[in-house]
């Protein structure tokens, strides 16, 4: 139960801290604290106050503060323990306490803690303008560089098509051509062998009438008959004069 009490009240609308009754809440007096209506911050800038009242939108509350801070200058010694730093020596560019001036910087150039502050933010803020412009061109080389990177990634796939396309028409030229010459080879071979094999089978035929005859002729020499051998020897003459004609074959090795 006070747990969402609690809650109710984190989530409860403030109200105007003077009427206590808007809850429209648009203005902020910085000198007196007070959360105020449009009507109450009106009615409040006409009291008189020692010091003249601060009033302004809620809205901006934040960013007031940051631009109206005071920086922090209760810095510690880090060479002398219990020591304040209260000056800053531009010679060597730290801050210093008493003790650092008596023994180290009495010969130095010293500034105040504020202005040495005002200084080193003064070359913070130039420094950080140059980093986002650095920044802000790097950002812009990126980009241009990945532009060239995209540019030249799509030129070399164009140009690896290009050449591909290429390989190919030439890879299908020399398959048609070795196409090409491999059936005109095929077909001289055939042609050829054809012929060969003609040649072969009439000197098969030559090879048996020629036995035939030899046999024939072989038979009349060992019959000792003369009307055999005149005659076998009138169909040889002419065999003969036949035969001198297909001896010869057409092919060379």
């Amino acid at each position: 139960m006070a747990m969402s009490r609690s809650l109710q009240e984190v989530q409860a609308p403030i109200s105007c801290q003077l009427c206590e009754e808007s809850n429209e809440i648009q203005w902020k007096c910085l000198q007196c604290n007070f959360l105020m209506c449009l009507r109450c911050s009106k009615i409040h800038q006409k009291v008189r106050s020692p010091n003249q009242h601060k009033i302004i939108d809620v809205n901006y509350i934040a960013e007031y503060q940051q631009q109206s801070s005071v920086p922090d200058f209760h810095i510690e010694c880090g060479f002398h323990a219990g020591q304040i730093c209260c000056l800053f020596c531009q010679t060597c560019e730290v801050v210093v306490c008493p003790s650092c001036i008596a023994k180290t910087h009495h010969e130095h150039s010293m500034i105040v803690m504020n202005e040495a502050y005002d200084l080193a933010m003064k070359s913070i803020k130039c420094m950080n303008l140059e980093v986002k412009q650095k920044l802000s061109e790097i950002v812009s080389e990126k980009s241009k560089l990945g532009a060239i990177k995209s540019s030249v990634a799509l030129k070399y796939a164009k140009e690896k098509k290009v050449v591909l396309n290429q390989d190919n028409l030439v890879k299908n030229e020399v398959n048609k051509l070795t196409r090409n010459l491999l059936n005109e080879l095929d077909q001289t071979h055939d042609e050829l062998m054809k012929s060969v094999n003609h040649e072969e089978n009439r000197s098969e035929k030559l090879r048996q009438d020629l036995e035939l005859r030899n046999n024939n002729m072989s038979k009349v020499v060992r019959s000792n008959n003369a009307i055999q051998v005149f005659s076998t020897y009138k169909q040889d003459k002419i065999a003969e004069e036949m035969n001198a004609l297909q001896i010869t074959t057409k092919f060379e090795e």
